[in-house]
């Protein structure tokens, strides 16, 4: 969890290594005079098209300062999916310094499941995720489902890698898949849905 927090705070405030969310928001938004929707797609575009490379991630993940162990490909991976998905929430309107924001954040990227926050609130959320659905949780429960969510992603980074997966990952076997075009568009579609109640491709 300590590394999904340090990379968070990277994200959301140090423009010294890549663009904050914030200013990767703002650029779209205000290239595509503020329409959502045609924003992050051409965000989610530029991801696609420019940070699955080895060597961009390579360069992200060298300046970052977080545990030793994480190459810096799979680093900068993490930043840069980290900084995509906030950065939908922001287009969305939401606060990023937000402690619901930021689970909500962690639970694209790993594609936790609507059921299984339920579990962790006590409380039946219905089959999808959404902030409005949640805005009422206590911080402790939403603590509960950080570090469920951050011992589940170290267990699958311990086999294969800092991935994203196009569902719920299998953690019982590892099963995952690589960083590439096709799960960046995955996450983006499930951060979208969340943040900005838009379904479909980009």
């Amino acid at each position: 969890m300590e590394i999904l927090d340090a990379v968070y705070d990277i994200a959301v405030n140090n423009s010294d290594i890549w663009e904050t969310a914030n200013q990767l928001a703002n650029e779209y938004l205000e290239k595509n005079n503020r329409d959502v929707k045609t924003a992050s797609a051409e965000m989610v575009n530029f991801v696609q098209t420019n940070c699955t490379g080895t060597e961009f991630l390579n360069h992200i993940g060298k300046q970052m300062s977080i545990d030793a162990v994480i190459p810096a490909y799979e680093a900068g991976n993490l930043c840069v999916q980290i900084t995509m998905i906030t950065a939908l929430a922001i287009m969305g309107g939401y606060d990023p310094h937000k402690y619901l924001i930021k689970t909500l954040v962690l639970a694209a990227l790993v594609g936790m499941t609507a059921i299984s926050i339920s579990k962790h609130i006590g409380e039946f959320i219905g089959n999808k995720i959404t902030v409005q659905a949640l805005e009422n949780t206590p911080e402790k429960s939403l603590k509960k489902i950080n570090q469920t969510i951050g011992y589940n992603f170290v267990v699958v980074m311990c086999k294969n890698g800092i991935n994203v997966v196009p569902k719920a990952p299998d953690y019982e076997s590892g099963v995952v898949e690589p960083f590439d075009r096709n799960s960046v568009k995955k996450v983006a579609e499930r951060a979208a849905e969340v943040f900005l109640q838009i379904k479909y491709l980009f």
